[in-house]
């Protein structure tokens, strides 16, 4: 069983110490890093880990934290207070409800922000906002980092505002494509690159696993009568576009991106065009947005179902006085064809909608207690899919996002916060949801996701996949029509996630570093005294933060381990202790002028000539301890290695990390030297240096360290 992670910022027994989000961590706390994590392997407890370090390193310096709704930047606001030890004051969710002079006066308070990319990017613009004053930029869901989307222009400002920037990116999947993720690499200065897979074996341990089965089905004899139709409509506008040399394949080969690629040569040619060159352009984009209109419809006929194409082939003969290549469509002297093939085909349902309720009815009579979500395209397919169940029995709900389309009203906030509350606490069973649920929403975990139609996009595969077997094996059904854009989409989408490991694994390689200048010093009405003592045979630290700012609280950490705090927990005195509030001012004196002090040095000092009693020092101790004040930082038994007597070790460098350095000593034994212990350390040891150190060891959390006194080079 994995422990929990020990840290003066983080609630005890609150985040489980798991190796490969400590070592991802450690890496985002000195270099900017793309975190492409998987859903639930625990992206936002690697953001929190590497927040505490930040704020403990630079506590005048505050942290940002950006996603790209609302409902998730709450999200995310809730999670950091569950795991952070800070006051729920210090934690501030910034909103556009609030007016801007509220902002201006909100960003002035507090620690840990969060917010919209567009609320931040409005801020900086009017001024409100100051990027300099933070230590940190975290970036959720930073695969949208990419044109010209706020990421990438808030990324700009900070690197060229703050001297010493820290930026961490958190994403399930940056994309399979090299353009988009050098992209956003660029966009958000990203200088390393850590990626993990449920295969990878530090990972493993911790995934219960998801079995994908793929469910296929035959379309109906009246839906391929309306599909030869539309692939008659399409096949003579493709031939005209080739005819054009606008494509080079075989007509009956051409696929939507082809068609997307030839929209694209003919914007580019009309810039440069004239008179009736210009014309004859225009006639060809009329052509090629009329196949891709087409192409459209016979997905959504294979995919979805003939009532969804039907309904989408009647919006555009609604829309045709308004658009050219609607237009074109319903003046082909084959659309009366079309539609009365629509009409017939739409009285027969998909067969994909029966397999589906074939599995949910299956998986709720093996566990009532299941819960199940759907993820589909097409609101309209929802909507079908949701009364189907309901005819079946099946308690469900639709979930869709804010805009509404036509007469189909979209969801507000609130009513898509109640809904995820009663999928939650099991008021229903069933969930069917369009891509609105694929990130950003705090959906529960499932026992089995359903794909109504497979998508292309290796990003919202994953995404969606990641929606089961978080905490318990899961399953995923992804229903396919044969011989349809669904076979091809399936192929894809896995072909595309392969191709993004292999980049990903090649990146690291040709990322730079940023050149960074030396460490923020801490501003003149700001101080942070630490307060360093040996854990020596049950020997104990105390550390204190003290200065001018107001709330000037410091940090508690404490375990049953620990001698000092057992010794005050059965402490009690023989009388009435009297001054304690004396007592109290001149331990945080002490600890303010002494930066190496150990529990039992600190009675001695002031129990000196009777100064005052032992009771006493121990009470004011206590009282610290108690209002927090003071925090105990590091506990730990002790087993020395031999020294030769000495305390003076020879020492080579061999491994450096973003938080200190391990060492070989005397040549027989490893130590770990952290930048707690020794903040001089920083930007100076190399791989392989060699120096002489006066110190002491002590053991943390089983493992061997050494606290520097003097450093010989």
């Amino acid at each position: 069983m994995a422990g929990h992670i020990a840290h003066p910022l983080i609630r005890e027994n609150t985040v489980e110490a798991r190796l490969y989000q400590q070592a991802i961590a450690a890496v985002a706390c000195s270099a900017n890093t793309l975190v492409v994590l998987p859903t639930a392997l625990g992206k936002t407890v690697i953001a929190v880990l590497v927040c505490a370090h930040v704020l403990q390193r630079f506590p005048w310096l505050k942290v940002l934290v950006l996603a790209p709704t609302r409902p998730l930047v709450l999200q995310h606001r809730d999670s950091f207070a569950e795991f952070l030890t800070l006051p729920e004051e210090e934690l501030i969710a910034v909103t556009g409800r609030m007016p801007p002079a509220t902002r201006r006066r909100v960003w002035e308070k507090g620690r840990v922000f969060f917010a919209t990319p567009q609320l931040v990017r409005n801020d900086v613009e009017a001024g409100i906002l100051d990027l300099s004053q933070f230590s940190l930029l975290i970036f959720d869901e930073a695969h949208r980092g990419v044109k010209k989307y706020a990421y990438t222009e808030i990324a700009k400002s900070y690197l060229e505002n703050n001297p010493y920037p820290l930026i961490l990116a958190l994403t399930a999947s940056p994309g399979g494509e090299r353009e988009r993720l050098d992209h956003v690499c660029r966009a958000l200065y990203i200088e390393r690159v850590e990626y993990r897979s449920e295969s990878d074996p530090d990972v493993a341990p911790f995934i219960p696993g998801t079995r994908v089965e793929w469910r296929l089905v035959e379309l109906p004899k009246e839906y391929r009568r309306a599909e030869r139709v539309l692939r008659e409509m399409i096949q003579q506008r493709v031939s005209e576009l080739a005819r054009a040399r606008l494509i080079a394949k075989n007509p009956s080969q051409v696929s939507k991106s082809d068609l997307l690629e030839a929209g694209k040569k003919l914007q580019e040619a009309l810039k440069d065009a004239d008179g009736y060159k210009k014309g004859a352009i225009f006639s060809a984009i009329v052509m090629q947005s009329a196949a891709l209109s087409l192409a459209h419809a016979l997905e959504v006929l294979q995919t979805q179902g003939a009532a969804q194409a039907l309904n989408f082939m009647e919006k555009l003969a609604r829309e045709s006085d308004e658009k050219r290549s609607y237009s074109n469509i319903i003046s082909d002297e084959l659309f009366p064809y079309l539609r009365s093939s629509l009409r017939r085909a739409a009285a027969v349902e998909h067969p994909k909608v029966d397999a589906l309720v074939e599995v949910v009815d299956v998986q709720l009579q093996q566990s009532p207690e299941t819960k199940v979500l759907i993820f589909t395209q097409i609101r309209d397919t929802a909507t079908r899919i949701a009364e189907r169940l309901r005819q079946e029995g099946i308690a469900c709900e639709r979930f869709v996002g804010q805009a509404s389309k036509g007469k189909d009203r979209g969801m507000t906030q609130e009513e898509q916060r109640d809904v995820i509350r009663r999928f939650r606490e099991g008021e229903f069973r069933v969930l069917v949801a369009t891509s609105i649920a694929e990130e950003g929403l705090d959906i529960p975990n499932v026992d089995l996701v359903v794909f109504y139609e497979p998508v292309p996009s290796e990003i919202r595969f994953i995404q969606r996949r990641g929606r089961t077997g978080r905490k318990a094996p899961g399953k995923v059904v992804i229903l396919a029509a044969k011989g349809t854009s669904d076979m091809a989409y399936l192929y894809s989408s896995q072909r595309r996630e392969r191709a993004m490991k292999v980049m990903l694994a090649k990146l690291n390689a040709k990322l730079k570093p940023l050149d960074r200048g030396r460490p923020p010093e801490p501003p003149p009405d700001f101080r942070e005294v630490v307060a360093q003592g040996g854990i020596l045979q049950g020997d104990t630290t105390i550390s204190t933060k003290v200065g001018e700012k107001k709330n000037n609280t410091g940090f508690f950490f404490t375990s049953a381990e620990n001698p000092l705090q057992r010794c005050l927990d059965e402490w009690s005195p023989s009388g009435e202790v009297h001054g304690v509030g004396r007592v109290e001012k001149a331990v945080l004196q002490v600890l303010a002028e002494k930066r190496r002090l150990a529990a039992d040095e600190l009675i001695e000092v002031l129990t000196q000539g009777g100064t005052f009693t032992v009771d006493q020092v121990k009470a004011a101790i206590h009282s610290l301890l108690t209002k927090k004040e003071i925090y105990i930082p590091k506990v730990g038994e002790v087993a020395l290695p031999e020294a030769d007597g000495k305390d003076v070790y020879e020492a080579e460098v061999e491994r450096i990390y973003p938080s200190g350095a391990t060492l070989i000593l005397n040549g027989k034994f490893r130590a770990r030297l952290d930048e707690a212990d020794f903040p001089e350390a920083t930007g100076i040891l190399k791989k392989g240096t060699k120096l002489k150190i006066r110190g002491v060891l002590y053991r943390h959390s089983g493992v061997l360290h050494i606290r520097p006194k003097d450093v010989f080079y």
